[in-house]
């Protein structure tokens, strides 16, 4: 192999590999004024995200000032909402999202028809009340709810 050839294919090598780190999502302090503005409900949590939530993040960022103001506003509501999720809460919605991305068109109607449906009983107040969801106030025999002795 020429000394040229090598070269160029250590130059290659090194580009490869140095990818990953050039690739990297920037922290909190390395973001510009515009997208502290936009993302500042997740300040407090931003170096904890991982890259690919802060990367969703950014890209929502870049979409930002295409939406209307409203739309902003709920981009800024759903963030606060997002921030305050325990670790815990927020890996299950990625993974229901997931779910939910894979499914066909149809199974998706399906499932939004339902939330829609469960999400008019709640403000109708015809839903579960407080306490009463899925599972609670259901006792099998010999169960105590608590409180009872």
């Amino acid at each position: 192999m020429t000394a040229y050839l090598r070269k160029v294919l250590l130059g290659v090598l090194l580009v490869w590999l140095a990818g990953p780190v050039w690739a990297d999502v920037p922290n909190w302090q390395a973001l510009t004024v515009g997208q502290k503005e936009v993302l500042a409900p997740l300040k407090d949590k931003w170096n904890t995200l991982s890259e690919s939530e802060r990367e969703q993040f950014l890209r929502v960022v870049e979409r930002y000032p295409k939406l209307s103001a409203e739309q902003q506003s709920r981009v800024r509501e759903r963030m606060s909402r997002w921030a305050e999720l325990p670790p815990e809460q927020r890996a299950r919605m990625r993974e229901n999202y997931k779910r939910f991305r894979d499914m066909s068109p149809q199974e998706r109607d399906a499932v939004m028809e339902r939330y829609r449906e469960h999400r008019g009983q709640m403000k109708n107040g015809s839903g579960p009340g407080p306490g009463r969801g899925p599972g609670k106030g259901m006792h099998g025999p010999g169960q105590k709810q608590q409180g009872q002795d």
